[in-house]
């Protein structure tokens, strides 16, 4: 198991009551609160993009303040009445490149817009947490930032002498990043890249290229310009641009033929993975290059920085997972659950849901048969750990009523919500997952 290239945005709350991904309530009121916190990054080798740019929305997602950081460790502070905020923390969107939403204008569905169109984008990273400042309480709150785009790069070798110019177009991705880390339009984005041709002869993208995801299955298309136009040349395969994953394409070009051909997969961010492919004459359609990220998913994995807590289907093409979120919820009314669960969000993943009484019980034997195992595992991806004295929240599927379960009881058992008792949440949603087998086909 992989652990993922996380990079870690600490604040110091003063006067509220949060920690990690969890939510810390029920304190007094009082006139104002203060947020402070500093920019930190996990990763010694990796830098965090900056500006790192932090917005702040109230209950009504009204934008209550702003600030940016150009440094890794500049601190911030907000002065803030005591209540329910959103935090909306977008890094490596530069003044320069990006239009930026002001005070007046920002909402948590506002969009990061390219200064110019015929741009690719930068390094991008971004999170969304909602907290709740009280009073007389001092507690950190981590946050996670995870990146948003999907990284390229691209290398062809053999290009006729004639081509003055060699382009690649990637469709469709998704249109735009919203300063709450989803994504907005239609999905019918485009992004194209030129490639710049060494002394040597080979063409190649001169940096990485940074790219929005892809919201379906994406396309590629290469453009070779001679003195007699564009030829355009298709790969005949789609292929996936995922957050957070690098892909490296190396194509050898024979000429006659107008279709790319080989099996491409991305990787993820920290491996170099390497595709094969050869397009023209000769070429024999699937490629056998080796797929990094072959291996199916069992229980237990971590796939996209959650946790798979149980594979639902299972084939040689696709897997169903039931993912658990790393966001989760502590100390809390139902009300206040709810209303966390319904803005949650990572990466691209939306509209995750309560635990169900079947999975609260496939949650409760892994944490019976190895509640430390499960735990060091969390810790270590970040995940948060399971609480032994928390009532865990589930929902009776068929009455739509809410229950509790503690996960040190001697046997599995729910018991109907009662009022007066603080919970704990953890989110689920499932996920399915396309395979290429080993040979590419």
């Amino acid at each position: 198991m992989k652990k993922k290239n996380w990079y870690f945005l600490v604040f110091s709350v003063f006067f509220a009551a949060c920690s990690s991904s969890e939510i810390y309530l029920d304190t007094p009121q009082s006139s104002s609160s203060v947020l402070r916190g500093l920019v930190l990054n996990s990763m010694e080798e990796t830098n965090l993009p900056l500006p790192v740019s932090i917005y702040v929305f109230d209950s009504l997602d009204k934008c209550v303040d702003i600030q940016t950081l150009q440094k890794e460790d500049e601190t911030f502070s907000f002065t803030l009445s005591p209540g329910s905020y959103t935090l909306s923390v977008i890094s490596g969107a530069s003044t320069e490149k990006y239009l930026l939403p002001d005070i007046d204008d920002a909402t948590p569905n506002s969009p990061l817009i390219l200064k110019s169109p015929e741009e690719t984008h930068a390094e991008l990273t971004a999170k969304t947490e909602n907290i709740v400042l009280g009073n007389n309480a001092i507690e950190d709150l981590t946050i996670t930032v995870n990146r948003v785009i999907a990284q390229i790069t691209a290398s062809i070798n053999d290009v006729p002498d004639n081509v003055t110019s060699v382009s690649i177009s990637l469709q469709p991705l998704e249109e735009q990043l919203l300063l709450n880390g989803s994504y907005g339009g239609e999905g019918n984005g485009q992004a194209s890249f030129i490639l710049i041709k060494e002394s040597n002869g080979l063409w190649k993208t001169p940096t990485p290229v940074f790219v929005l995801p892809g919201s379906d299955n994406v396309s590629v298309t290469v453009t070779f310009t001679d003195t007699n136009g564009p030829h355009n040349y298709s790969y005949a395969k789609a292929i996936p641009v995922e957050a957070n994953c690098k892909t490296n394409i190396t194509a050898t070009y024979k000429a006659g033929s107008t279709e790319l051909s080989g099996s491409i997969r991305c990787s993820d961010w920290k491996d170099e993975h390497q595709v094969i492919i050869e397009f023209g004459d000769g070429s024999s359609g699937e490629n056998n290059g080796q797929n990094a990220n072959n291996e199916m998913l069992t229980q237990g994995d971590i796939y996209k920085g959650c946790y798979v807590l149980d594979v639902l289907q299972e084939s040689s093409k696709q897997s169903t997972l039931l993912l658990m979120a790393p966001g989760r919820i502590s100390d809390a009314t139902i009300d206040q659950s709810i209303s966390y669960l319904e803005k949650y969000s990572h990466l691209e993943f939306t509209n995750w849901r309560m635990l169900t009484i079947n999975e609260a019980e496939i949650l409760y034997d892994i944490c019976s048969k190895g509640l430390g195992e499960l735990n060091s595992i969390l810790s270590k991806e970040e995940l948060g750990e399971m609480k032994t004295n928390a009532n865990y929240l589930c929902i009776d599927p068929a009455k739509q009523d809410l229950h509790y379960f503690t996960i040190n009881a001697s046997d599995f058992e729910t018991v109907p919500k009662k009022d007066g008792i603080k919970y704990a949440a953890r989110f689920v949603k499932e996920v399915t997952v396309k395979w290429e087998s080993k040979n590419g086909k």
